[in-house]
């Protein structure tokens, strides 16, 4: 993929942050045109997906695919219906995406994805509620979630060092949420995961500010992704300043809501993977070597 860059030395950044941030007001981040459109405001319909109980504790996963489109029309205008049962609870997830929101399953060459994140992630992973691959693998991407609690951003170098070469076709990061202060710090190794990643789709979550120092991290995101045409913003931590139920007492964790509303809007901004021959990978939730939830 071509990427035009226009480079923010890392100084100048870190005087835009100590502008905007240091002055106990919170980051005026630029409107930043990789923003996939109406994904940070979510419809309400989407927010809460349609749930219901039963008593069948099968683990099965659906999918009613949308017809088939012309793809130089919108392949992203059909709805997809995922309905999974896991651990006796049937869930109901209706992703209905934008004609106009650029998915980045319209841009990616195949269909295997790099999801990583710390805690926040790490709740949707298999060894807990498994709700990214219930989601994402009925719309035809191999997903891989390499997420572990109380990481940092370095925690995104040491993935790619040991999966970075494994050929994926997008990536979904977020790494912030513990965040140590280090603006130029930060910036500079999410410069150099982005670096790494140059050549396929990424999507940057934001994260919730639950304290006003992560009004740096949010703002770092929004100018890199200025910066990198294969960069899209994904506003969760908009979505969760507008709507506390989405988060845990203790204002940083997704709640169950939160969860679906997190991976819905995920799904949204990675789209219906590609299909045919572009697609080599049985869509499958792939094994991950990153599960320990020691670091505090």
């Amino acid at each position: 993929m071509c990427r035009v860059r226009r480079r923010t030395p890392p100084l100048a950044l870190a005087a835009l942050i100590l502008t905007a941030c240091g002055s106990g007001g919170a980051a005026a981040p630029p409107a930043t045109r990789s923003t996939v459109d109406g994904v940070g405001d979510l419809p309400a319909e989407l927010a809460v997906p349609e749930t219901t109980e039963t008593t069948d504790t099968t683990d099965t996963a659906t999918t009613d695919a949308a017809p088939e489109t012309d793809p130089s029309t919108s392949v992203d205008a059909s709805p997809t219906t995922t309905t999974a049962r896991r651990s006796g609870r049937t869930t109901t997830t209706t992703v209905r995406p934008r004609s106009n929101s650029g998915s980045i399953g319209r841009v990616a060459e195949g269909n295997e994805v790099l999801v990583v994140g710390d805690s926040i992630l790490a709740g949707t992973a298999e060894r807990y509620s498994g709700l990214m691959c219930w989601t994402l693998v009925p719309m035809g991407w191999a997903v891989e979630v390499d997420a572990e609690t109380g990481q940092p951003i370095d925690f995104g170098l040491e993935v790619l060092g040991r999966r970075g070469r494994a050929g994926w076709d997008a990536a979904v990061i977020q790494l912030g949420t513990n965040y140590n202060g280090d603006a130029a710090g930060y910036e500079a190794k999410l410069r150099q995961i982005l670096d790494q990643l140059e050549e396929i789709p990424v999507m940057l979550l934001t994260v919730t500010p639950y304290e006003e120092r992560l009004n740096e991290v949010n703002y770092i995101i929004r100018v890199l992704a200025e910066e990198y045409d294969n960069v899209r913003v994904v506003d969760w931590g908009g979505r969760t300043e507008d709507d506390d139920s989405l988060l845990r007492g203790d204002g940083i964790h997704p709640s169950d809501d939160g969860q679906e509303a997190l991976v819905q809007m995920i799904a949204r901004g990675l789209g219906r993977a590609p299909s045919g021959a572009d697609a080599d990978a049985d869509p499958e939730c792939l094994p991950t070597r990153f599960t320990d939830d020691s670091v505090n």
